[in-house]
């Protein structure tokens, strides 16, 4: 949806500088650049730039309405070599190497999983697909390594490959955006897209300290004080889905199960590199409190906080250097021993 970006606000940071704030909603969510700077025209030019890139890969990348990436996926099916548009082959390869890295959790080419329970829609389904349904393509799942690449092109081998890069575009195109601010001048700002940001620089007197939800809806979780260049992505199973007879089925689907996932609540990943976080909190979601830990070390993630369905606190010992716990009623903290 663009065309919304406009300056919320403008904040004193010190007597020659200012933090400007400008809001667009795009990749399905609210997208907010602060920029801290001593030129504002050039700030104001770089946040034009960031969100024309941004409408541009929202419609490049959409996972079912028709563009660059439902184009990719209808031919994937073909079995026949083309070259794809410039900004998709990037984020199919590394979506191949993150899905390798996860042992399958994050599966970007289980799109076909995906719309069929109804979240390839703009309005959700009443009642989640039939049992039989579900087994159909759970036994022909095709998978990121059923496609292959050769110098810019790229091949399927799958007939009912569909790409839906939401479990990392987001990251990747706030990766994109950073890269994009640092060369247009800009060293120090903060990227948010519907609570998942990345940090340049700091916010003056102090870093860009961020945020992370409860997964009841009520507050804030904890906080953490942003490095430059790290990035700070949460998955939960209180994100987009629909209730039926008393349940809640939300669109982080479990390709072992072909059900949405149900190990834990809320999985939060710190890292510099804002695609792998993404995709990170996503697999470790799927993975659950048994599985996590290995799915992190085989990620290359170390600083992960995952919420038990009990509210406990799982997390590696190099998260809890870095997070601040701000609820007083955190059941119990658990210190993975080694990831």
């Amino acid at each position: 949806m663009p065309g919304l970006a406009i300056v919320l606000l403008s904040l004193s940071a010190c007597q020659s500088e200012e933090v400007l704030s400008r809001q667009s909603f795009v990749f399905g969510t609210l997208v907010e650049v602060k920029i801290r700077t001593s030129d504002r025209d050039q700030a104001i030019d770089a946040v034009d730039t960031l969100f024309s890139r941004f409408d541009q890969l929202h419609t490049d990348w959409h996972a079912w309405k028709l563009g660059d990436m439902t184009a990719t996926s209808a031919k994937l099916s073909q079995d026949e070599w083309f070259t794809p548009a410039a900004s998709i082959t990037p984020v199919l390869e590394y979506s191949q190497q993150l899905y390798r890295d996860s042992r399958g959790l994050f599966n970007p080419a289980m799109g076909s999983l995906i719309a069929l329970w109804g979240f390839h829609a703009d309005t959700l389904p009443d009642k989640p697909p039939a049992e039989t349904a579900i087994d159909s393509i759970l036994r022909n799942l095709p998978g990121m390594d059923d496609i292959e690449f050769n110098n810019g092109r790229v091949r399927g081998h799958h007939p009912h490959i569909i790409i839906d890069a939401g479990g990392m575009a987001k990251g990747y195109a706030v990766d994109t955006g950073t890269e994009l601010l640092r060369k247009h001048g800009i060293n120090n700002a903060l990227l948010n897209a519907g609570g998942d940001l990345c940090g340049i620089g700091n916010r003056g007197d102090r870093a860009w300290r961020v945020g992370i939800r409860h997964p009841n809806g009520q507050g804030v979780l904890a906080s953490i004080d942003l490095s430059d260049g790290e990035c700070v992505f949460t998955s939960g199973d209180y994100e987009r889905g629909y209730d039926y007879e008393n349940r809640h089925y939300h669109h982080i689907i479990d390709p072992r199960t072909g059900y949405p996932a149900n190990g834990a609540v809320s999985v939060t990943v710190l890292h510099p590199d804002g695609a792998r976080a993404d995709a990170a909190s996503t697999a470790l979601l799927v993975a659950g409190v048994d599985g996590w830990q290995d799915i992190a070390r085989s990620m290359k993630v170390d600083k992960v906080l995952l919420v038990d369905h009990q509210g406990r606190l799982h997390m590696t010992a190099g998260m809890q250097k870095r997070v601040v716990i701000r609820d007083n009623a955190a059941q119990e903290i658990i210190i993975a021993p080694q990831v």
